[in-house]
């Protein structure tokens, strides 16, 4: 099931473009079958971004999604995560800031280094700046090992070292100044 590449919660307009199926339909869908009948997802909140209406939804289980997300093959997976990040990019566009985590993600399990890079240092400064500091770590310590296997690219050189030099702010943060 595609809806399982967005994780525990989907959003349903991101399904409807990736299988190119009308909105409607898949909601009345959405609803009823799996929705009522089944109760295998809930229906969640409905958010207006941009010019687009958000539908999300999440599964019942952790469980029951993983099951579906396991189903299927790992080059599947890889090129569903980057389109469903090329989706979310379109419906968030110029909102991005409010889905870097997702971006990053969904990036990097698409073997997208380039972009994961740009999302995991902006999502690594976000949390830095908000005070979450271990998150900031993380985001920011993968961006590095992505930029590492891109090390002969010129164009990456400054960007690695705002990387590092966020990372360092976030490491300090944590461990004090002995890190």
């Amino acid at each position: 099931c595609i809806a399982s590449v967005q994780g525990t919660q989907f959003i349903l307009q991101v399904i409807t473009r990736l299988q190119q199926t009308n909105e409607r339909e898949s909601l009345q869908g959405w609803g009823k079958d799996l929705s009522k009948k089944h109760l295998l997802i809930a229906e969640g909140k409905t958010v207006r971004v941009g010019a687009s209406i958000l539908s999300h939804f999440r599964f019942s289980s952790s469980i029951f999604q993983q099951y579906l997300y396991k189903q299927m093959g790992d080059s599947e997976r890889i090129l569903l995560h980057g389109d469903v990040a090329a989706i979310l990019e379109e419906l968030y566009r110029g909102k991005e800031h409010e889905i870097l985590y997702e971006l990053a993600r969904h990036y990097d399990l698409a073997l997208m280094p380039e972009q994961a890079i740009h999302y995991l240092y902006m999502a690594g400064k976000e949390a830095l700046f908000l005070g979450a500091y271990t998150e900031a770590r993380l985001q920011l310590q993968r961006a590095a090992e992505l930029l590492a296997e891109l090390l002969d690219q010129d164009d990456i050189k400054k960007l690695e070292v705002d990387v590092w030099f966020y990372l360092s702010h976030a490491v300090r943060a944590i461990e004090g100044w002995n890190a």
